[in-house]
C-alpha cells in the first residue's frame, strides 16, 4: 500500500463512527489503522469500554467519553479499575442506582456523593440504610417514608422495631 492509499485509508477510518471502528478493529485493521481506530473508538463511551474489556485492560484514552456516562463509568471502575474510579463519580452520583451500586460493589462502603441521589428514592435509600450505612439513616427518611412498603421494612430491620422517637415520620400503615 503506498502512502496515498494510506492517506485515503486514514480519512476513511476518521469518518467511521466509534461502533464501526470498534468493530474495523475486531475484524484485523492493518496495523498502521489501529492508532487511528482507537482515537475514533476513545469518542464512545460504550465502544471504550469495549475496548479495555477486550483488551483486559484500562483504555486511558477512552476514559474522558466513560467519564460522562453513569452506567458505563460504574462498569469501568468494578470491572477494569477494580475499585475506586473518581473521574466517573460525578456522573454516577447523579443516578440513584449506579450510586448504590457503586458504594456496594466498587467501594464496599458509604458513597457520600451519590447519597443525595440515593436519598430521593424510597427502595434505593432503604437498601442503602440497611446494606451500607447499617443504621438509622437520616438523609433517606423522607423516601423511605413515602412509600409504606419501605417505612415498614426501614423501622423493622434498620430501626429494629418502631420506636416512639420515629413513629411520626415513618408513616407506614404496618404495626411491627
Amino acid at each position: 500500500m503506498d502512502i496515498a492509499e494510506k492517506y485515503r485509508t486514514m480519512l476513511e477510518i476518521m469518518a467511521l463512527t466509534p461502533e464501526e471502528a470498534y468493530e474495523r478493529l475486531c475484524n484485523n485493521g492493518e496495523k498502521f489503522e489501529i492508532g487511528i481506530l482507537l482515537k475514533v473508538i476513545a469518542r464512545d463511551a460504550k465502544c471504550s469500554y469495549d475496548y479495555a474489556k477486550r483488551e483486559r485492560r484500562r483504555f486511558l484514552d477512552g476514559e474522558a467519553a466513560i467519564s460522562k456516562r453513569a452506567d458505563w463509568s460504574y462498569h469501568y471502575a468494578l470491572n477494569m479499575v477494580k475499585g475506586r474510579w473518581e473521574p466517573g463519580e460525578e456522573i454516577i452520583s447523579k443516578s440513584p442506582s449506579y450510586s448504590y451500586s457503586y458504594a456496594v460493589e466498587v467501594l464496599r462502603g458509604r458513597f457520600p456523593l451519590g447519597e443525595k441521589a440515593i436519598s430521593e428514592h424510597a427502595q434505593i435509600a432503604f437498601n442503602y440504610a440497611n446494606d451500607i450505612v447499617g443504621g438509622r439513616w437520616e438523609m433517606g427518611e423522607a423516601a423511605i417514608s413515602s412509600h409504606a412498603k419501605y417505612s415498614y421494612l426501614y423501622a423493622k430491620y434498620v430501626l429494629r422495631g418502631r420506636s416512639e422517637e420515629h413513629t411520626s415520620e415513618l408513616q407506614s400503615p404496618y404495626v411491627i
